[in-house]
């Protein structure tokens, strides 16, 4: 406003506008609030989230979209560590090295069968993988193979042992120290679906006047009119049955305020519900209406509205650019994921141990049981021959 005032060398004065409600207009000429005080002529220019709309472009004239404003729906943030998806990470980093080491095991095992050279603790399948997988961790064989294709294969696996441990050991601190947050509330289904009261601008009331879904029909059931976005906004920190839409700018500009700052955050659902383009209403009779029009398409063209809105968050609290510093110490509620994991595997080891004492057990057992009928046999025979 400030550069259309220079251009067009006309004087601006500005009146803040106090209320949250902004108005309506109606096709048979009746107004509201701001839209009324336009229409008596209290004001030329009407700033803040509008869009045009059937009825104002009647009444009113608009201006070309500067910018866009996003609806989206905000809760008391609810955060969580999600241990599972922590373990399964980790999981994924395992079977990717386990896979690896297969591949070049079975590659070993395949030459090693096809040259007489090698030992033939090679040449079996059981004890090349466990070979390999002595080398893999770092404990030394007594026999390595004599081929030189197997060789390679055998450097091959060492080179790669000596990268997985530190990449291992790396992303396995990372994901300790770097915990995965997840929402409780994540989607609009899961707002509607408990029936929490939503706080709505009546500005946005006719957006979902006409969305044909089950969505929309129960966001208008569970619908609250916000006369106050900074005390909605406050009441839906408080309580966790409670929601708020609103333009993403107005809620940044609320909550990137010196009087939010020691406040706790929302949760935004990241989607918008909806996003429509953001104008000027202008007085009908107003003058210069081609030529603001022309300063605004400059403007955006050029890129300043946008630096404009950065550096106007920007200013009213460094938290727009800078992010808050976590903690990076190690906590036990970190190791979870590692006893778990450990857990796990004590179990899978012990399923195996109890596999292998009952089917080497069984194959002793059953050996014992040949042999006493065969000698049964022999004494029969025996005897007959006699």
């Amino acid at each position: 406003m400030n550069l259309i005032s220079e251009s067009l060398r006309i004087e601006i004065e500005y009146y803040p506008s106090l209320r949250e409600d902004w108005g309506r207009s109606y096709f048979n000429g009746t107004t509201t609030k701001t839209m009324l005080d336009l229409t008596m002529k209290k004001v030329d220019v009407a700033i803040g989230s509008f869009t045009t709309s059937s009825s104002r472009t009647l009444l009113f004239r608009s201006s070309f979209s500067y910018s866009e404003e996003n609806i989206v729906c905000c809760v008391a943030s609810n955060r969580y560590v999600d241990v599972w998806s922590t373990l399964i990470n980790t999981l994924q980093l395992f079977f990717s090295i386990l896979i690896v080491y297969l591949l070049i095991t079975t590659i070993i095992w395949v030459i090693s069968r096809y040259y007489d050279e090698n030992h033939r603790r090679y040449r079996k399948a059981s004890t090349c993988y466990l070979y390999c997988f002595a080398m893999l961790v770092g404990v030394s064989v007594k026999v390595l193979p004599q081929t030189k294709n197997a060789r390679m294969f055998v450097i091959l696996l060492l080179i790669f042992e000596f990268f997985y441990v530190a990449f291992y050991e790396s992303i396995l601190t990372s994901v300790l120290l770097s915990p995965n947050w997840n929402e409780d509330i994540k989607t609009y289904e899961d707002i509607v679906d408990r029936n929490m009261n939503i706080y709505n601008e009546p500005e946005n009331r006719r957006y979902f006047e006409h969305i044909e879904s089950k969505l929309g029909e129960k966001i208008m059931n569970l619908w609250i009119d916000c006369l106050n976005v900074t005390s909605c906004l406050e009441d839906v920190q408080q309580n966790r049955n409670k929601a708020i839409c609103l333009g993403k700018m107005h809620k940044d500009f609320v909550t990137f305020s010196e009087n939010w700052k020691d406040k706790p955050s929302l949760s935004c659902i990241q989607h918008a519900v909806m996003t429509y383009p953001v104008v000027m209403i202008m007085r009908r009779s107003l003058p210069f209406h081609h030529k603001i029009n022309n300063i605004i398409r400059r403007c955006v063209s050029a890129g300043l509205v946008n630096k404009w809105v950065s550096s106007s968050f920007y200013r009213r609290n460094n938290r727009y650019i800078k992010q808050t510093k976590t903690s990076g110490n190690l906590e036990f509620k970190n190791l979870k994921p590692v006893f778990l994991l450990l857990i796990i595997g004590h179990l899978i080891a012990s399923v195996v141990a109890v596999v292998e004492i009952i089917y080497h057990n069984f194959d002793y057992l059953s050996g014992i049981t040949v042999q006493c009928w065969i000698l049964k046999f022999r004494r029969v025979l025996n005897k007959r021959i006699q």
